[in-house]
């Protein structure tokens, strides 16, 4: 590879590591079957609560994420892997967004996520998307919600 190249490919990596490591919260995705046409209608959904959806190669994304503070989720990474950035500080706007998206369309799978550093399912992703915006539901009351969900017993 020449040097140009792959000094072009740095570059790359550095952006994303910067993108990926300094968002508080993200959620990793698999859009396998999904049209190009219903990401850029997803990607215009998520700029509207100013976030983002970037789709990079497993190998730039691993390598981004490598050491930084949201490395964690790397064992989400695998196949045709797109990552929603949240800027926010506001999980329940992008899990609605994530949810129902994956509703109407049925082919996008979420696969897992980080808040603040700790990991959260799709389950958690789930549960978010169903409470209220954080206008009427204080943060630290939406984190007792989840635990408490976590917590209730299956019957």
């Amino acid at each position: 590879m020449t040097k140009i190249a792959m000094d072009c490919k740095n570059l790359m990596v550095k952006e994303i590591s910067e993108r990926l490591n300094n968002a508080e919260m993200l959620i990793v995705t698999n859009y396998k079957g999904v049209s190009s046409q219903d990401l850029n209608c997803l990607r215009r959904d998520l700029r509207n609560i100013s976030s983002e959806y970037v789709i990079v190669k497993d190998s730039m994304i691993k390598r981004a994420l490598a050491e930084g503070a949201n490395n964690r989720i790397i064992q989400f990474v695998e196949g045709e892997t797109g990552i929603a950035i949240d800027r926010r500080e506001d999980p329940t706007h992008i899990s609605k967004v994530l949810v129902k998206f994956s509703k109407d369309h049925g082919v996008l799978e979420i696969r897992g996520g980080i808040i603040k550093g700790s990991l959260i399912s799709k389950e958690d992703i789930a549960v978010l998307a169903a409470l209220p915006q954080k206008r009427s539901c204080s943060e630290n009351s939406q984190m007792f919600l989840m635990r408490l969900y976590r917590a209730w017993p299956v019957c």
